[in-house]
């Protein structure tokens, strides 16, 4: 990065580059829908709180717990200040993926003292499809505000560690303060922080670059917010319930000899970088025979993967300032190891999972960098800081992705990592950090005096052209991910207005109704308007627009949204059909001890019926049409 422009001017025109490509890479995210699995419901929830702010703010993390507690706060706060402006949500989170971009520079040049890797890291961030993962969801995009405040810690916990400076107690507050914040905001996904954080201060007394005296205070303090996160839990779930969760779930699939789902990790490291559609060229293992015997596996798996791996190695190899001979042996030796150790886990299972084979081997491919370079730095060149940081981020990226994965497993679910994955944009900073770390090794031996083969530097450039353009590229395409979805139905333009006409058509000032929806493909569950209909409705129970401070508008609902609530509750009685199933009702007006609505099994005639379907996007009255098909079925009811 050239000398001649100041840090403060770099870093004014990154965040220009920065806004521009959020501009034109995520141009089709705009109205992409909510979703039932949590907008909609985290919504609801704030909704249903009662009470003035504060009291909203303690139910919300007594509740769901720190991770889910401050998704209903973020995203009902916000429609708190701009009430049913949906989109402001969005607009508040791009902003948040923005500021974090920006933040990364300053954070990663407090770190590596390295303008050229920080700019390039604050790029690769902002264009990377892995970074966008948090916008699958409105609510789960609070988490790029969690890496403002994560960049804003490691800038003064940086200026904490200089051996020179005496303890500044505002400096010290305001690092633990951030470290607060980051942890409010993206707790779930910075899980086991606290070990990086325990392991850099023992490295630094060390190296006697601190001091016990200095890092006892810092590291007390710093564990003490990590316990008062972990004992509150979060998810409505307590640390020492996950942890008995993740033993329990793994000796039980080990047990049942399913250790297939260990590579999941692997498969998580390679959508950082590697689109799946990439990966999926490796399909070939897709088969039981891939897995069947040790033979398959070298012709179907490492004999197609090969050419990758030895073209990756081979160009690595003359980019970077290592021992040639050693860097390929050593890669190739590491890659081999890790290939067997897939293939190992991968042959035992108790559910195929073959999807996840070539997503695995790509991440072996990553990992193998990663180690390379650490054995380089160790055993070459310790003096070069670069080495030792492309080893570092992609490890940590790994060790976040798998603990992760890991308190995931305490719930008995199991991560299938996604092109655009929720689980992916923290530690794709690790990856953006490596990335520009291997560019700025490159440009730094591209430059160098000592470098004077023309053809060497000229395949340097080539490759690091290419890796970009690769990189740019792909991202922009698995971004087209919004527009595909839009396009199906997922909009939130249509979903406002199905949620409009039901509430001031169907329902508003109605009384009692029971709610039946027909979906227009019963037995297909992928539908595309049955999709649109549920992320639009979110299923009754969470519908948070019926009794957000609309309780003195509205009776109770009885919402039968799916083929067997229909049949649970439809009888007869004096030859007549009747309704009964839970239903939601507003609370008592005097009660500011419960939520806004209230639970209870009632019984509501036909007449109360009103039935719908969504077609084009549009709400369609079925009411008739139900109840002449049911008056005209009476006889096949079941009696009371």
């Amino acid at each position: 990065m050239p000398k001649t422009i100041s840090t403060k001017h770099l870093f004014i025109i990154l965040a220009f580059i920065v806004v521009l490509l959020h501009l034109l890479f995520y141009k089709n995210f705009w109205n992409y829908g909510f979703g039932i699995s949590e907008d909609w419901i985290w919504l609801a929830h704030f909704n249903s709180f009662p009470g003035d702010l504060l009291s909203k703010f303690i139910d919300a993390w007594k509740w769901k717990g720190i991770h889910q507690g401050t998704m209903v706060i973020y995203v009902g706060m916000i429609d708190r200040l701009f009430p049913s402006n949906y989109l402001m949500i969005q607009i508040v989170s791009f902003i948040g993926k923005i500021t974090a971009s920006v933040l990364l520079f300053p954070a990663t040049l407090a770190l590596t003292k390295n303008r050229t890797l920080a700019f390039l890291s604050s790029i690769f961030f902002a264009i990377s499809y892995a970074s966008a993962g948090s916008f699958i969801t409105s609510t789960n995009s609070m988490e790029y505000w969690g890496l403002c405040c994560l960049s804003i810690f490691v800038i003064y916990y940086v200026k904490l560690l200089q051996p020179d400076r005496k303890l500044n107690l505002a400096d010290f507050l305001i690092t633990a303060l951030f470290l607060f914040l980051s942890l409010q905001f993206t707790f779930v996904r910075l899980f086991g922080m606290q070990f990086i954080i325990i392991v850099v201060e023992i490295i630094l007394i060390v190296t006697k670059k601190s001091t016990i005296n200095k890092s006892t205070p810092r590291l007390l303090t710093f564990l003490a917010i990590f316990f008062i996160f972990n004992l509150i839990g979060h998810d409505g779930m307590s640390t020492s319930t996950g942890v008995s969760g993740i033993i329990n779930n793994l000796a039980k699939h080990i047990s049942d000899g399913d250790l297939a789902m260990l590579i999941h990790p692997l498969a998580g490291l390679s959508l950082t970088l590697v689109p799946q559609k990439y990966t999926d060229l490796l399909s070939v293992v897709g088969s039981a025979q891939s897995l069947s015997s040790y033979k398959f596996f070298i012709k179907d798996v490492v004999l197609k993967f090969f050419p990758t791996l030895f073209i990756t190695l081979l160009l690595t190899d003359i980019i970077l300032p290592v021992k040639k001979i050693r860097f390929f042996l050593t890669s190739l030796g590491i890659n081999i190891f890790l290939l067997h150790i897939i293939y190992l886990f991968g042959s035992h299972y108790t559910e195929p999972r073959f999807y996840l084979i070539p997503q695995a081997v790509f991440g072996s491919l990553i990992l193998t960098l990663s180690f390379t370079l650490g054995v380089e730095w160790y055993f070459n060149n310790r003096n070069n800081n670069l080495l030792f940081i492309g080893f570092a981020s992609s490890f940590v990226s790994f060790y976040l992705i798998f603990l992760t994965w890991l308190t995931n497993f305490g719930k008995n679910a199991l991560i299938v990592y996604a092109p655009l994955d929720k689980y992916l944009p923290v530690p794709q900073i690790g990856i953006c950090v490596f990335l520009a770390s291997l560019f700025t090794m490159s440009l730094q031996k591209i430059k160098s005096q000592e470098n004077k083969d023309v053809f060497l530097k000229f395949i340097s450039v080539v490759t690091l052209g290419l890796l970009f353009l690769f990189i740019a590229v792909s991202s922009y395409d698995e971004l087209q991910y919004y527009k595909i979805r839009k396009s199906s139905g997922v909009d939130l333009k249509v979903q406002e207005s199905i949620q409009a006409d039901i509430y001031h058509t169907h329902i508003k000032n109605k009384g009692d109704r029971v709610i039946y929806y027909i979906t227009p493909s019963e037995n297909d569950v992928f539908d595309a308007e049955q999709g649109l209909l549920i992320d639009a409705i979110n299923d009754w129970e969470y519908s948070w627009w019926t009794y957000g401070d609309k309780k003195d508008e509205l009776g109770c609902t009885m919402a039968l949204t799916r083929s067997w609530h229909q049949e649970e509750a439809i009888y007869k009685k004096d030859n007549r059909i009747r309704f009964r199933y839970n239903s939601r009702c507003p609370a008592p007006q005097n009660s500011q001890s419960q939520l806004t609505f209230r639970d209870q099994v009632m019984t509501m005639p036909i007449d109360n019926l009103f039935a719908f379907t969504v077609k084009s996007g549009k709400v369609v009255d079925m009411t008739d049409q139900v109840k002449k098909q049911l008056q005209k079925n009476i006889g096949l009811l079941p009696t009371d």
